[in-house]
């Protein structure tokens, strides 16, 4: 409907054109409709994807993932200032890592199911999803607690500017080749473009 309007107002208003200047009517009309039909669309998906439930699903598990390591990070913070100088600063470290691992994977398996429960599309399968989003999960736990361990609670700002850069830059909201050059160059060195290239 809406190519059929379109160029019926293109073949219109490229006939007046023709007529304003001094064209006959008739000569006027074949000209334009010619001049119209000599372009066309051919459009080419790179990456089909069926519904827009399937184009949301990256830049959600981006969101999702970071806003919820970044929460986690930050009661794992205060949980080891809260121990104090009881148990030394790797023992605490290697809890930390442990509760990072673990959480990642069950916390994965339960977003792959739901995303697949949900009829999300897939290209590897169940496994190869719940393995991907497993590591950048991790990924985001190591990441948005490095600003925890070396500021302090102070680095809970840090990490809400990089939950704000990542969703620019990554090509979760606009694909990466339309940034400029200073946010394509900072995409490369932040997590969040990776799961979405995987995503």
């Amino acid at each position: 409907m809406t190519v059929a309007v379109n160029k019926e107002a293109a073949t219109v208003g490229t006939q007046a054109v023709l007529v304003q200047a001094n064209f006959p009517a008739s000569q006027a009309q074949g000209t334009a409709q010619g001049l119209v039909d000599k372009v066309g669309t051919n459009l080419v998906s790179l990456n089909p994807v069926q519904g827009m439930n399937n184009q949301m699903v990256p830049m959600m598990m981006v969101l999702s993932s970071f806003v919820g390591a970044m929460i986690m990070g930050m009661n794992l913070q205060q949980s080891t200032m809260g121990i104090g100088p009881s148990v030394s600063r790797w023992s605490k470290f290697g809890a930390r890592v442990l509760i990072n691992v673990t959480s990642a994977f069950v916390i994965a398996l339960v977003g792959s199911a739901m995303t697949v429960l949900l009829g999300a599309q897939t290209a590897g399968g169940f496994i190869a999803l719940w393995l991907f989003q497993s590591l950048f999960l991790m990924t985001f736990m190591f990441f948005s607690q490095m600003f925890l361990i070396v500021f302090g609670m102070a680095g809970m700002l840090f990490n809400i500017i990089m939950l704000s850069v990542q969703l620019v830059s990554s090509g979760a909201m606009v694909p990466r080749e339309l940034l400029g050059g200073f946010y394509h160059t900072l995409s490369e060195y932040l997590p969040a473009t990776y799961a979405v290239r995987g995503a």
